[in-house]
């Protein structure tokens, strides 16, 4: 059998491979436990396209940092070819050789037994899944308080003889009944606990009006809801430092930020023209210190475009943010294109605005040198975390909707009550069409939305206005103000 034994490569033949794919990085709380999973491929080479490819394989794997905890071949190639061969898949706790003392897993597959099954004779195939956890490291805190992530790497490889149930299993595919020794590799994953900065500094979009999704990464997708084909579209967005410092009693010592500086990084899509604090927490807070804004010049920055601001609230008072808290403080205002817009639905590819990482990157380049993303604490500087904007247009319209699904399901009950009620005073998710969760049709989202539907389900009160109780357009068009940018789900 091609899981056992210690048979010997053939000289003549294909060659083999053995890899594994797993996530580069994940992140997880501090001290906590991850789960991910890797993915087992074996590689063909050497053979025609008229040739049969591997009948049969085992496999043995391990891991170092994390552990393995589960093995399979669902949703591998195997549950599309298997015809009543053999398979048999389980985790080890001893082994011999180069296992010996190690836990894993092994899997052994034969196609059929009967019938002429193979893998493709040339290309990658996916043939195991391994699920692996793996512990959280704590975060490491530097002298001025910030964390930092010092990742722990977990490794999963192939490695022979670990023992199940039968006999130590290597590493070995079944090519024309002979076996073959494949070369074997590996994945390392790096682990990080989710790193809470205690400043930080976010971008969000304040004009025009527009739905922010749920983050990926350190950037927040954003939907802008616009006219079609309505051609260069002002956008504004903002810098808000985000603050979570500790207070302290004595109103002598000053916890917020003292100034900062920053880059913020705009693609060419963005088209910026303006930069500015006027209009900000700056206003309330500056006293005699020092500011300055600047749109860079791309010329001077390896093609890149964007804005630098530095402040410091005061030179002579006890000037700072409060501790806890979320301030604006720069005005960023450029122009998008829609005419790409040709319909309702369509949307433009998202364009990023970002603040410079201070981890990685020194800064935009204004009048002066570069600037890197700082903040000022109590005299320490700080590296704040940064999370971007991904904007996106979206071609408003008369999509089809059913008034009052506000939750675009396929029914009304009182669910679309509550979720106005969780929308207008909860900070629950918007509705994705404004004019669906109108169901009064005055214009506006509120708690007469929710009275009305509770009045109509439960007391007898007249319906919705159209479209309703079937799909269809807003009578009004657009001139109330709200819109259904794409239709509902079952419309």
């Amino acid at each position: 059998m091609v899981w056992g034994g210690s048979t010997q490569a053939q000289q003549d033949g294909p060659s083999f491979e053995l890899s594994l794919a797993a996530p580069a990085s994940i992140s997880g709380p501090a001290g906590g436990v991850v789960s991910y999973e890797a993915t087992g491929s074996l590689t063909t080479n050497g053979l025609l396209e008229d040739e049969d490819g591997a009948q049969g394989w085992s496999v043995s794997v391990s891991a170092d940092v994390g552990r393995v905890v589960g093995i399979g071949t669902d949703g591998t190639i195997v549950d599309a070819i298997f015809k009543g061969g053999f398979k048999k898949t389980e985790l080890t706790t001893k082994g011999t050789g180069d296992c010996a003392g190690r836990a894993g897993a092994v899997s052994a597959v034969v196609l059929s037994f009967t019938e002429q099954v193979t893998l493709p004779p040339a290309g990658s195939a996916d043939i195991v899944k391994v699920s692996l956890e793996a512990d959280v490291p704590q975060p490491v805190v530097d002298p001025a308080g910030d964390p930092s992530c010092e990742p722990s790497l977990s490794r999963v490889f192939y490695v022979n003889a670990c023992q199940g149930a039968g006999q130590p299993v290597e590493n070995k595919v079944t090519w024309s009944g002979q076996t073959f020794l494949p070369t074997l590799g590996d994945a390392t994953t790096s682990i990080c606990p989710v790193v809470q900065k205690p400043v930080a500094f976010r971008v969000d979009v304040l004009d025009p009006a527009g739905t922010a999704g749920p983050p990926s990464g350190n950037v927040v997708p954003w939907t802008l809801n616009v006219p079609v084909g309505g051609g260069a579209i002002p956008v504004e967005v903002g810098a808000i430092l985000v603050s979570n410092l500790p207070d302290d009693p004595d109103p002598l010592v000053s916890d917020g930020s003292q100034g900062w500086s920053m880059s913020v990084v705009t693609e060419e899509c963005f088209g910026i023209q303006t930069a500015s604090t006027d209009n900000t927490d700056v206003d309330a807070n500056y006293s005699g210190g020092f500011k300055k804004t600047e749109i860079v010049d791309p010329g001077k920055n390896n093609g890149r475009h964007g804005a630098v601001s530095a402040v410091v609230l005061s030179f002579t008072e006890a000037r700072f943010l409060d501790p806890v808290s979320e301030s604006l403080v720069l005005r960023v205002r450029g122009s998008m294109d829609s005419s790409g817009l040709s319909q309702p639905g369509d949307a433009t590819p998202a364009c990023l605005v970002q603040l410079s990482d201070p981890a990685t990157d020194p800064g935009l380049r204004g009048s002066g040198q570069p600037v890197k993303t700082a903040v000022s604490v109590q005299g320490t500087t700080r590296s704040p975390g940064v999370t971007g904007a991904s904007i996106q247009l979206v071609g408003a319209g008369e999509g089809r909707f059913i008034r009052g699904n506000a939750n675009n399901d396929p029914k009304i009950d009182i669910a679309d009550a509550i979720w106005i009620v969780n929308q207008v005073f909860r900070s629950g998710p918007a509705a994705e069409c404004s004019d669906a969760a109108d169901a009064t049709n005055d214009g506006r989202i509120d708690i007469t939305d929710a009275l009305f539907l509770v009045g109509y389900q439960f007391q007898g009160q007249s319906p919705p206005s159209a479209p309703f109780p079937g799909c269809g357009t807003d009578p009004e068009g657009d001139a109330d103000g709200l819109d259904c940018a794409t239709s509902q789900d079952n419309c």
